[in-house]
């Protein structure tokens, strides 16, 4: 990308035996970027497998369109959705699992179709997750590199609790769609503060 532009980034947390389900959806219903590609970067914080609630894709479901959009509503108190949600949505056996190792780095076209299943695990399924966009369209140019670094910090120090900084490397990349990349780099910094 030669313009990349962040208009979001999320920490997801789906706690062990709590996290719940997250819908079938496309990126581009909620990120509206003038016509220019989305892309998410997802990076599991925690192995993410069937049980923990891991991603789940339709392949080739980014050749369609997104046609249901998130808008503010009239009187500005809300949000409502309008359109009409893609065919493909609920065909369950379209989608295809992809479990991933912590560290790894998920790339997700803004017009695949995803969702996630509850955490029925004793383990977490923690993720940081961004998105980016072209400010001006440039066809064939995509981020596929990156270097996150973790840092935990504790509030209240004790001896049994210290300040630490955690580095999950970048092991393996999902290419969730057909993307044309080159290979770029992006540093990127999360400080965690826990009580």
């Amino acid at each position: 990308m030669k313009k990349p532009t962040l208009p979001q980034s999320m920490y997801i947390f789906k706690s062990a035996g709590l996290g719940g389900t997250v819908t079938p959806h496309k990126d581009n219903s909620f990120l509206h970027t003038g016509g220019t590609r989305l892309l998410g970067l997802w990076i599991p914080l925690d192995d993410a497998i069937k049980d923990n609630g891991c991603l789940w894709f339709i392949p080739g479901s980014h050749k369609e369109p997104a046609t249901l959009f998130m808008n503010r509503n009239e009187e500005k108190t809300g949000c409502v959705f309008e359109g009409e949600k893609n065919s493909n949505f609920e065909e369950d056996d379209k989608y295809v699992i992809a479990e991933v190792k912590r560290g790894s780095l998920v790339l997700i076209d803004g017009d695949v179709v995803h969702k996630s299943y509850p955490n029925t695990s004793d383990r977490s399924r923690n993720a940081f997750t961004f998105h980016l966009y072209e400010a001006m369209v440039v066809i064939g140019e995509l981020l596929i590199g990156i270097n996150l670094l973790i840092k935990v910090h504790s509030l209240n120090c004790t001896d049994r609790s210290e300040q630490f900084p955690v580095q999950i490397p970048v092991h393996n990349i999902i290419v969730s769609s057909a993307l044309l990349c080159t290979t770029r780099r992006l540093e990127l910094t999360l400080d965690i503060f826990v009580g």
